[in-house]
């Protein structure tokens, strides 16, 4: 795993500890997402077809993430923390509004990923900025589909 983490975080310079493990961070985040989304991928493609609206959310967002892993390996770990934020945010919103499970367990359950992202961030956040902005877009869609 070390001999890949270097592989993949070669542009970021060694004497910079705090950027290395955040970009460290970052990877490793980056390579349990495509794991997790290939998988789910999977499952909901034998499950519900690959015609489904969740199955092309996932297609779409291992793409993202891929994109984001591009970025991270050139060296601007920022922009790609902040596409694997904003794509693990918007995943978990599309498949609240556009499941067809609506069951309260779901809901709750479904919820409790949006505070582990939500967690996640003081690690990789210089400032309170983005993470003011991450909690208002939250609570807003948390709203809008309370009230919906």
């Amino acid at each position: 795993m070390n001999r890949l983490l270097k592989i993949f975080l070669k542009n970021y310079d060694p004497r910079e500890k705090e950027v290395c493990l955040t970009a460290r961070f970052a990877l490793t985040a980056i390579i349990c997402a495509l794991l997790t989304i290939s998988v789910t991928l999977v499952y909901s493609s034998w499950f519900r077809g690959f015609s489904s609206i969740i199955v092309l959310a996932q297609v779409f967002a291992f793409m993202i993430i891929l994109v984001a892993l591009g970025l991270l390996v050139k060296g601007n770990y920022r922009a790609a923390v902040h596409i694997l934020f904003i794509t693990g945010f918007s995943g978990i919103w599309a498949v609240m509004f556009l499941g067809s499970n609506r069951s309260i367990i779901t809901k709750i359950d479904t919820i409790v990923f949006i505070i582990g992202l939500m967690a996640a961030l003081p690690v990789v956040a210089k400032n309170r900025t983005p993470i003011s902005a991450y909690f208002a877009f939250n609570i807003s869609l948390f709203l809008i589909f309370n009230y919906h």
